[in-house]
């Protein structure tokens, strides 16, 4: 994890600011956001900080390296599906620290910040994200569901697709809209 960390770190030395930040576990890991972003001509920065198998109180620690030393624009959070399984998970004592990892992310930057779902196959994905969407709600940020089974979680085409309105700076051109 400490090279990890130190690799994102020395990557944030060459990135430009005011980007999109993905920042989140085993999903946005082995996200092709950059791919995907580029093939389908978005024209936005994006930087994938996510961490595999951290849990939220784990990455709000990392939170300063990962996300805020990039100043981004805005923020995709996919937080959740490694605390769900592992033993003793208090859902109440996870989304109080998802509420500090956003409040941190907050205060040490201007970004947008959205909560995208857990997607796990675990019995608790389901009321996880019922709490995420009313803690997006009472922050008032954004809650974007991205189905919660693994199986049944969108492919990442389909996520993508529903993610990128949430990260153009820009209305969407007629062009773009008539080849939807």
């Amino acid at each position: 994890m400490k090279q990890e960390l130190e690799e994102y770190s020395e990557l944030n030395e060459m990135a430009d600011e005011h980007g999109i930040v993905f920042f989140g576990q085993k999903y946005f890991k082995s996200f092709p956001v950059n791919e995907i972003a580029y093939k389908t001509g978005l024209g936005e920065e994006i930087f994938n900080r996510s961490l595999e198998n951290e849990t939220v109180t784990e990455m709000s620690k990392e939170a300063d390296i990962c996300v805020n030393e990039l100043n981004p624009d805005k923020v995709f959070l996919n937080i959740g599906e490694v605390d769900i399984k592992t033993d003793g998970f208090d859902i109440d004592e996870f989304i109080n620290s998802y509420e500090w990892l956003v409040y941190n992310i907050h205060t040490k930057t201007r970004a947008d910040i959205y909560i995208v779902s857990v997607i796990s196959d675990s019995p608790a994905a389901a009321e996880v994200n019922a709490r995420l969407n009313e803690l997006a709600k009472d922050k008032g940020i954004v809650f974007i569901n991205a189905g919660t089974k693994t199986g049944l979680g969108l492919h990442y085409l389909k996520l993508f697709d529903r993610l990128k309105c949430y990260m153009r700076r820009s209305p969407i051109t007629f062009g773009e809209a008539f080849s939807y």
